[in-house]
């Protein structure tokens, strides 16, 4: 897949020199603490990002990875990917920004410019991206980039506080085509 550019990023394939950053961020408390991911060993990194670098989604099933990257710092802040369903059009969406980069609509920029990618190049047909209900930032973020609500998975996660509902999101190509955000 190519690279996408925005005004301040550029997603890319990950790349070894890469694994500082990406332990930095993957393994930040407020990251972990989420309970979306578990922290990562550096052997694991390395192995993830290599296998990233050289991963072919075309046909393919399992987790494609991008790496954000914040253009004038030239440093990894984060990734974005897809877990691609093989002999299926669809794929379920998920990102990770550094806790420095919140709060700037990095992740909105890195997200957009990742689906219309998908879209283009890829050829799927449907996206879905689901998110705790108390997770109001990545809600939020799906519904600027037009996906819409399609259901709640009630007391679906557990972490320290409890049973967690998660929200259910989705947005088709051609719903992406006809609302203008193909870019």
């Amino acid at each position: 897949m190519k690279n996408a550019i925005t005004g301040r990023l550029i997603i890319r394939a990950p790349r070894p020199t890469d694994l500082a950053a990406f332990l930095e961020y993957r393994n930040h408390p407020s990251i972990v603490e989420g309970g979306a991911i578990e922290p990562m060993g550096t052997e694991d990194a390395r192995e993830l990002l290599a296998k990233q670098a050289d991963f072919d989604p075309t046909g393919a099933g399992g987790w494609f990875m991008r790496a954000i990257e914040h253009r004038q710092q030239c440093r990894m802040i984060g990734e974005v990917g897809v877990f691609l369903s093989p002999k299926t059009s669809h794929g379920d969406i998920g990102w990770i920004v550094h806790p420095d980069y919140h709060r700037m609509g990095i992740a909105t920029e890195a997200v957009g410019a990742f689906v219309s990618s998908v879209f283009r190049e890829l050829k799927l047909h449907r996206l879905t991206a689901a998110c705790e209900q108390r997770n109001i930032a990545s809600w939020r973020l799906m519904e600027r980039i037009g996906m819409r609500r399609e259901g709640i998975f009630r007391q679906s996660r557990q972490d320290a506080a409890g049973w967690q509902d998660e929200f259910l999101y989705a947005l088709l190509q051609a719903e992406w085509l006809h609302n203008g955000l193909y870019s």
